[in-house]
């Protein structure tokens, strides 16, 4: 019969075994797998992965995931403040496309004080836009 190994109420191991009695704090596994949680007596898949986080987007694609966002006005803002880097300027007015990784969006993301995770999320809605 197939035992789930548990720890820190995560299965990270299936085996074959002849008897769930035969090791302390194994898991029928009839059913679920590695990565899923086991709660309270439940076996749960683990949540949905989030689809990748696109290495570029389009220009357009940004500033219509921004205006999505409610954002764009401010990033608008920033780029026309005299204290903002004329490379961040020039990036904003010119680039063709945005990558995930370039400084002038990391000063984006620190200046409007968003998380990594907020701009994975801006990039990913930004990727699903189509002129």
């Amino acid at each position: 019969m197939k035992a789930h190994v548990v720890e820190n109420n995560v299965v990270v191991n299936t085996i074959e075994i002849d008897s769930l009695d035969a090791i302390p704090g194994l898991v029928d596994g009839s059913t679920g797998g590695i990565g899923w949680a086991f709660i309270n007596g439940i076996l749960t898949p683990p949540p949905a992965q989030s689809a990748p986080v696109p290495e570029s987007v389009s220009k357009f694609q940004a500033k219509a995931a921004l205006l999505q966002a409610g954002l764009l006005d401010s990033v608008e803002a920033m780029m026309a403040a005299p204290q903002t880097p004329a490379v961040a300027k020039l990036a904003w007015s010119d680039a063709q496309e945005f990558r995930r990784t370039s400084p002038t969006v990391a000063a984006m993301t620190a200046a409007l004080g968003l998380s990594e995770g907020q701009i994975d999320d801006l990039f990913r809605v930004a990727a699903g836009i189509v002129a």
